[in-house]
């Protein structure tokens, strides 16, 4: 009688422990329709339905919201789950002192409006966010496979609609039927998009040729490059892995490298691609397929420099004449200036875009820091919060890449690894890790795939840099793997 008892419970708590690993993949995978579809249809509410600028804000905040509830829920039932990795601490001490900066000037009188600070708080907190929301998911026993998935076939739609439009439709759609620029300006509260040219949507590359960059269901070209870097790292592993035996996967792996490909060169993102190169280089390294990342980079460079409109943003970077390219490094070296000048921070608010325009349509002039996303950290929470943000991003990108995790396909813990890794460098030229609608996809299959339970952390085998010549040769013979120097 005991023993079915136990049987019968067991298979209770399977089924419970089943139905809300299904219900929360299914909140997750609407959360990531969502991302795409966000801008568009509150810009279609407030141009054609004529609904009021609040509720068209109403409608971009319904991620923030829908983000902080679920966090909370999953937070609160597997609170006695919750395992700590060491870098965690990182990740918490830098939230904390997001608060402390935030909080801390404000008592003592900056002068910054609650919505600026608030705005960029919320920034700041992103990756952490969404991370931590992704590892929560996977206490709850969600399908990281799945919900990966369904991710790249969301951003394959989307990516379509970009190429599409890049294709297809004019400058004036951006400014009459879509009225992208109205909806920035008027709902988004920044006061100087008046010009394609004003938004960075279209740029005259130094005479070169002028180009209406793809900013597909987003609003901003570099954004819409990183949303779709992830996607392209995940089918370019994909396609790396995939055996000649499955041959309708691997042609849907080689579209969807095709797709997302043309996804990330319309933006005309130069950050994004770099960071890519650098990506693909590693992937080719951890994979050990070092002859088809040389193709992949070989190919991808010649595209970019030899086919319009693309090249027209690689050789005038390289000629020095655009001047996109000359703004980012003026607001880099004013950045660097501004940092100079307050060591130990400024405060939140003071470090990024959106609490620079929302200050100054309060009257409150602020340092913009832009064009670099550990800089404006930095400005925004002094070093030590920058030290804790990079700590932590560099110890994930060991945890993803150093443990084996054998319940996940390589292709999905490479792919989001490297993905990760390519936005982390084009940081390095915007905060492509603190911007909501593009970053939260990409942070929460971070979470998902480092709460995938692995093996012990690989220790980095050095004989490839001490004794390359020998370890090449071992390679050669199949015993490279095991080789060490005596």
């Amino acid at each position: 009688m005991s023993s079915s008892a136990a049987v019968s419970g067991a298979t209770t708590v399977r089924s419970t422990r089943l139905t809300e690993a299904n219900l929360i993949a299914g909140i997750l995978v609407a959360f990531l329709v969502w991302m795409p579809l966000q801008t568009p249809v509150a810009i279609l509410a407030y141009q054609y339905l004529h609904v009021s600028v609040r509720i068209a804000q109403a409608i971009l905040l319904t991620k923030d919201v829908w983000a902080a509830a679920l966090f909370l829920v999953l937070l609160v039932r597997h609170r006695r789950q919750i395992r700590f990795f060491w870098f965690d601490w990182f990740a918490l001490a830098y939230c904390l002192l997001v608060a402390a900066y935030s909080i801390g000037p404000a008592l003592l009188g900056s002068g910054l409006p609650a919505s600026a600070v608030i705005a960029s708080a919320r920034e700041l907190l992103v990756p952490v966010e969404l991370y931590g929301l992704g590892r929560l998911a996977g206490y709850a026993g969600v399908s990281v496979a799945g919900i990966v998935n369904a991710f790249l076939v969301i951003a394959a739609t989307a990516a379509v609609f970009t190429v599409a439009a890049f294709v297809i439709e004019p400058a004036a759609f951006w400014q009459t039927t879509y009225n992208l620029l109205g909806f920035i300006r008027e709902v988004q509260g920044i006061s100087d998009a008046t010009t394609l040219a004003g938004v960075s949507i279209q740029v005259d590359y130094g005479g070169l040729g002028t180009v209406v960059r793809a900013v597909g269901p987003f609003t901003h070209p570099v954004g819409t490059g990183v949303y779709f870097a992830m996607p392209f790292t995940l089918a370019l592993c994909a396609v790396w892995l995939g055996g000649v035996r499955r041959k309708a996967a691997l042609a849907v792996a080689i579209a969807g490298l095709v797709l997302f490909a043309l996804a990330v060169m319309t933006p005309v993102s130069r950050g994004t691609w770099v960071g890519l190169l650098g990506a693909i280089v590693v992937g080719g390294a951890v994979l050990h397929r070092f002859r088809l990342a040389a193709v992949t980079v070989v190919v991808f460079v010649a595209c970019l420099a030899l086919l319009s409109p693309f090249k027209y943003a690689v050789w005038s970077g390289l000629g020095g004449i655009d001047h996109s390219a000359n703004d980012h490094a003026s607001a880099i070296q004013n950045g660097v200036s501004q940092i100079i000048s307050n060591p130990l921070g400024a405060s939140v608010g003071q470090g990024d875009q959106y609490g620079h325009q929302l200050a100054q349509s309060s009257g409150v002039e602020t340092n913009n820091v832009g064009e670099n996303m550990y800089l404006s950290t930095y400005a925004s929470v002094g070093p030590l919060g920058l030290l804790a943000f990079v700590v932590w991003l560099a110890a994930v990108l060991v945890e993803v890449f150093g443990r084996a995790r054998r319940s996940l396909p390589k292709w999905i813990g490479v792919g989001v690894g490297i993905g990760f890794l390519a936005e982390v460098a084009a940081g390095m030229t915007a905060s492509t890790l603190m911007r909501f609608t593009i970053a939260a996809s990409m942070m929460l299959l971070v979470g998902l795939v480092v709460s995938v339970p692995g093996t012990e952390l690989k220790r980095p085998n050095l004989a490839a840099i001490r004794h390359p010549r020998r370890w090449l040769q071992s390679r050669r013979s199949g015993a490279g793997a095991a080789w060490r120097p005596g």
